[in-house]
């Protein structure tokens, strides 16, 4: 029997009946009924047949995970977490800044783990309706917690949730077929992006022109997040035969870091993914303060939110034009350095005018570049794993989430030490964070620009005629 793979995972099959329901005869029917209803719900089989492929409808598969993308996504209270806190709850900024918020980078590091495990070897539906759960507590501790101890757990439930929510385009590895898989993800990513700029205008509009609290936009993300964790338990269940061997996993590691460019490439990813969740995170205490600073009542940072996610997306998607994506490929480690000059230049923009505007638009223009990045990035991985995986029948496609969770795992390893560093340790003042990540990423950038051009001498040198001719098959 040929073992799973990427193009062919195995789908749960319909069941009339939890396992074990037809042995005891003391069930009713009605009983045997319920029980067939919580089963088909649990393995997301309700009414909905498979195919002669194994795969259920695209249209049903579609549906169902933009429809859960678009609620989870839609919270017009995010941006404006730090005025509800300061105002609504009476923290002050020094307690959400140094005791609150840096809580969440903490805790994403066990969770990534836990998170990792449960998707690759109990199973990702599970940890996708774990992920809603998180972000549900997540909601009900803003509404209803008043101490600083739950506002740390509450930072730590939303950590539980953004770890799920990095398995979930895995997941979608596994619901369609090959030659769907990038339609359902461009599609998920338009939900995503849409739902998230809705939300941030919608949440200006209550705040700004409805003249409603604070408190309205939390129980309108929190409706929203309940809507999406049921929506999770009908998600379809994707079960393997095995999960990856340890021994598969480190050859496929092994064999991915071995890539010199791509290695290249990750070190960016890996830095500018640790500035970026810092850069990310504070940006809406960065503007409360400026909001104070001036003195205006007027809080549009949701929509600066919106056009920023509008900005990055259509940077991510042109990734996948072909004459971009046959420059950035050929060219990678050019790509990533002059997008990485425009990070900086953004940066510089957001980080050394004490001004709201000029603070906005370079965090738009940081998303702009930074995004790009990571879709690239992203891509890479995956062509880098499937290269592999192609020729091996014995590399299980689980290999793939693994070395995703690693590279963030890196990733969040570095933040946290540098989160250590600014708010628990010295408690430095959030202007100065700024400045401290600017000076940061542009100290990772010189030495990956003097990484790739010692490359590209290096690989001038060892180039061959063979290799030309097999590079261009």
């Amino acid at each position: 029997m040929r073992s799973p793979s990427l193009e062919q995972p195995i789908i749960s099959k319909t069941l009339d009946v939890e396992d074990g329901a037809g042995s005891s005869t003391g069930h009713t029917e009605e009983g045997k009924k319920m029980k067939s209803v919580w089963s088909r719900l649990w393995h997301g089989d309700l009414e909905v047949p498979t195919g002669p492929d194994g795969y259920k409808p695209f249209w049903y598969e579609a549906t169902i995970c933009c429809t859960f993308t678009a609620f989870l996504a839609f919270i017009p209270s995010e941006p404006h977490l730090t005025t509800y806190l300061r105002e609504i709850k009476g923290f002050t900024d020094d307690q959400i800044n140094s005791q609150i918020y840096p809580w969440s980078t903490y805790a994403c590091i066990p969770f990534l783990l836990v998170g990792g495990c449960l998707s690759e070897f109990v199973g990702y539906k599970l940890a996708l309706i774990l992920g809603a759960l998180g972000r549900l507590a997540t909601r009900f501790l803003l509404l209803f917690g008043s101490s600083l101890l739950e506002m740390q757990i509450m930072q730590c439930t939303y950590s539980f949730g953004t770890a799920a929510e990095e398995i979930f385009y895995g997941y979608l590895f596994h619901v369609v077929p090959k030659e769907n898989y990038q339609k359902l993800t461009s599609m998920n990513l338009a939900s995503h992006v849409f739902s998230h700029m809705l939300s941030g205008i919608v949440g200006d509009v209550m705040v700004d022109a409805c003249h409603m609290s604070y408190t309205s936009l939390m129980w309108v993300s929190a409706a929203s997040v309940i809507v999406a964790a049921f929506i999770a338990l009908f998600l379809t269940g994707v079960k393997r035969d095995k999960a990856p061997r340890p021994k598969e996993v480190w050859k496929t590691m092994k064999w991915a870091y071995e890539d010199k460019v791509y290695i290249l490439i990750l070190f960016w990813w890996i830095f500018g993914n640790c500035a970026y969740g810092l850069i990310d995170g504070y940006e809406s205490s960065l503007y409360d303060m400026m909001m104070v600073e001036e003195g205006t009542e007027k809080n549009y940072n949701g929509t600066v939110y919106a056009i920023a996610q509008l900005i990055a997306s259509i940077s991510a998607l042109s990734v996948a034009v072909p004459r971009i994506l046959k420059v950035a490929y050929y060219h990678q480690h050019l790509a990533v350095g002059a997008m990485g000059i425009w990070c900086i230049l953004a940066l510089t923009l957001m980080v050394w005018y004490d001004r709201i505007i000029p603070m906005c638009i370079g965090f738009i223009l940081y998303y702009l570049g930074y995004h790009f990045i990571n879709a690239f990035v992203s891509a890479e991985t995956g062509r880098v794993v499937n290269k592999h995986i192609k020729g091996e029948d014995s590399v299980n496609s689980g290999c793939y989430a693994i070395i995703v969770m690693f590279n963030n795992l890196t990733a969040y390893i570095l933040s946290t030490i540098l989160s250590l560093f600014m708010f628990t340790w010295f408690q430095i003042d959030l202007r100065n964070v700024y400045k401290i990540l600017w000076v940061f990423q542009l100290s990772f950038q010189a030495v990956f620009m003097v990484l790739a051009v010692a490359l590209y001498f290096w690989s001038k040198r060892r180039v061959t005629p063979t290799d030309v001719s097999e590079s261009a098959k």
